[in-house]
């Protein structure tokens, strides 16, 4: 089980969408199995502000949700909160998402609560975490996340301003320290929603150095249901962008449980944490 940072450089390449797509198709355990997650959490953590909720959610997001609720608390008090924090995605059992603040107002004055936060999700047992940066470099950046991440991803499309935006991206990410366990920056790996506009995956590979996931396709009709609240409408689940997701979060999902398992063959303990703590969450 581990932790994914999405994030971008400049424009608008699909964050958010790309975030609760991938939580939608995300592979979780065969029922009595004891292997990978059960669960897994987008936490929206944009120093713009939420999206969801006005998007994907159109303003319905509970008072009793969100990162708001958890602001101010204690360690121990947001280790209690954090179940009833969360609410599930599309209704559906065991797939949550935990609503970000409003603003970059917010998030500039409760940046520390992000600390405590990270702390909290390292432990979730059997839990994958999907974690929503949007742009990086924003002062009210929640960077912690970054540091507490088993990997990161740069989202961008084939476009010339999206590629040198998600250039500039890799190189502040590398600049960040890493996480206080291990010293080491999080590994950085790119997908690309959309190819040939006009860039191939192979030309984007090539002006980033860095290895690719994939490309999520470009479906603007089924990521209104993310970034406006549509409704899914017959063949949603088989259109190309849930397609695409569904093959990208098995790409993840492998790479997880092959670091997971290099961990445990070295001996080492990459981030170590206190006793789990399972998601619950709100219908």
């Amino acid at each position: 089980m581990g932790i994914i940072v999405l994030a971008s450089g400049k424009g608008s390449p699909g964050v958010s969408c790309t975030a609760l797509a991938l939580a939608l198709a995300w592979p979780l355990h065969v029922p009595g199995t004891t292997s990978g997650p059960e669960r897994v959490l987008v936490v929206e953590a944009d120093a713009a502000g939420t999206s969801a909720v006005p998007g994907y959610l159109q303003g319905t997001c509970s008072p009793a949700a969100g990162m708001a609720t958890l602001v101010g608390t204690s360690r121990q008090e947001m280790g209690e909160r954090l179940p009833q924090a969360v609410i599930r995605l599309e209704g559906q059992p065991d797939r949550y998402l935990l609503p970000g603040l409003s603003g970059p107002t917010q998030m500039a004055a409760h940046r520390h609560t992000f600390t405590d936060l990270a702390g909290w999700l390292r432990v979730m047992t059997r839990s994958d975490i999907l974690v929503d940066l949007g742009r990086v470099g924003a002062a009210a950046e929640p960077s912690v996340l970054v540091q507490a991440a088993d990997l990161v991803v740069v989202v961008c499309r084939s476009s010339m301003p999206s590629v040198l935006g998600a250039l500039h991206a890799v190189s502040y990410l590398r600049s960040l320290p890493g996480s206080a366990a291990d010293s080491r920056p999080s590994p950085i790996r790119f997908l690309l929603v959309g190819e040939r506009s006009p860039y191939t995956l192979r030309e984007v590979q090539a002006a980033l150095e860095i290895q690719p996931l994939g490309v999520l396709a470009h479906d603007a009709r089924s990521a209104a249901v993310f970034s406006d609240g549509h409704s899914p409408g017959r063949g949603f689940a088989r259109g190309p962008l849930m397609r695409s997701a569904s093959h990208i979060a098995q790409t993840l999902t492998a790479y997880l449980t092959s670091e997971t398992a290099t961990v445990r063959t070295s001996g080492t303990t990459a981030r170590p944490g206190a006793k789990g703590k399972a998601v619950t969450g709100r219908g």
